[in-house]
C-alpha cells in the first residue's frame, strides 16, 4: 500500500496542471468507496474533485487507486459508491426524483501484484520502473537530489566507498587472512551495481523479494568464502557485520532528513 501511495504523488506531479485539459478521474478509497468526478486540482497532499455541484476533497494517504479519462465539458460527474456504504448514488438520486446517472466503475482490480503493470494508474503504465523509483527515493529525499545527473556520480561514490568500507570491517572483525582493500573494494562494486540493477529492474513481490533474499545471500557467502578463504561460519559473521553497517547506514540517513525536516530545511 506505501508503494501505491508513491506512485500516485508521483502522478499527481505528472498531471498537474491538467485542470485545463477537463479530465475525469475515478478514485477507489481505502475505505472501499469508489468515487468519481471532474479533476479541480491536484497537489501532493490532496486531489479535488466536482461530484455534481459539490467540490470534494480527498486526501492522498486516504486514495487506494485512481484512473483518468477525457471528458467533454457536457459530461456529468457521478459519485459511485459500494454496495457496503449505503445506498448507490444512482437510487439516492432516483428516490430525490433527479434523473438517474450511469454508474461508472473503476476498471483496475480489486487485487493487483504490487510493482506490476496493473497496479499502477492509466498514465504511469509506459513509465519504466527505474524513473519511477529514482522519482519515489528524489520525494523522500530530496535534499540528496538524487535524480539530478550531476548527483550520480557522487552518490555512486559515496555508496562505493561506504560499501567498500564495510566490507572491509567485516572482514577485519572475523580475522580474515587476505582482507584486502582492493578485494574489499571490488566485492563492495559488485554490491552496488547488483543492488541498483535490481531496484531499476525487478518487481516487488513475494516471489521476487523470496529469490533475491535467497540468492543474494547465498552468492554474498561464496564471494566472502573465495575472495578472503573464511569458513561459511565465519562468512556468515562477516554478513552479519556488513548488514549492521547497512542499518546504521540507514539511520544516519533518516537522522540527517529527519533534523533537516525539523529545521524547515526540507517541506
Amino acid at each position: 500500500m506505501k508503494h501505491l501511495g508513491i506512485l500516485l504523488t508521483i502522478l499527481f506531479v505528472l498531471l498537474a496542471g491538467v485542470r485545463g485539459q477537463q479530465r475525469s478521474a475515478t478514485v477507489r478509497l481505502a475505505d472501499g468507496r469508489t468515487v468519481q468526478g471532474i479533476v479541480v486540482s491536484m497537489s501532493l497532499e490532496q486531489l479535488q474533485l466536482q461530484i455534481d455541484d459539490e467540490v470534494v476533497t480527498f486526501p492522498a494517504v486516504d486514495i487506494r487507486s485512481c484512473q483518468f479519462r477525457e471528458v467533454d465539458e457536457s459530461d456529468e460527474a457521478v459519485a459511485v459508491e459500494t454496495e457496503s456504504a449505503g445506498e448507490p448514488a444512482a437510487e439516492v438520486r432516483a428516490a430525490e426524483g433527479e434523473p438517474a446517472s450511469p454508474v461508472r466503475r473503476s476498471t483496475i482490480p480489486d487485487y493487483v501484484v504490487p510493482g506490476s503493470p496493473e497496479s499502477l494508474p492509466a498514465d504511469l503504465r509506459h513509465v519504466p520502473r527505474w524513473r519511477l523509483r529514482l522519482q519515489a527515493v528524489d520525494e523522500a529525499y530530496p535534499w540528496l537530489a538524487p535524480a539530478a545527473p550531476t548527483q550520480w556520480f557522487s552518490l555512486g561514490l559515496l555508496l562505493l566507498i561506504g560499501l567498500g568500507l564495510s566490507v572491509h570491517l567485516s572482514v577485519q572483525v572475523v580475522g580474515a587472512e587476505a582482507a584486502q582493500l582492493s578485494r574489499s573494494v571490488g566485492l563492495g562494486a559488485w554490491y552496488l551495481v547488483t543492488g541498483l540493477t535490481q531496484a531499476a529492474l525487478v518487481p516487488v513481490h513475494d516471489f521476487s523479494v523470496a529469490l533475491m533474499l535467497l540468492g543474494n545471500t547465498a552468492t554474498t557467502l561464496f564471494a566472502l568464502h573465495a575472495l578472503f578463504g573464511l569458513t561459511r561460519w565465519w562468512a556468515l559473521v562477516a554478513l552479519m557485520v556488513q548488514l549492521g553497517c547497512a542499518v546504521i547506514g540507514f539511520g544516519v540517513l533518516e537522522l540527517v532528513d529527519a533534523v533537516l525536516g525539523s529545521v524547515g530545511a526540507v517541506a
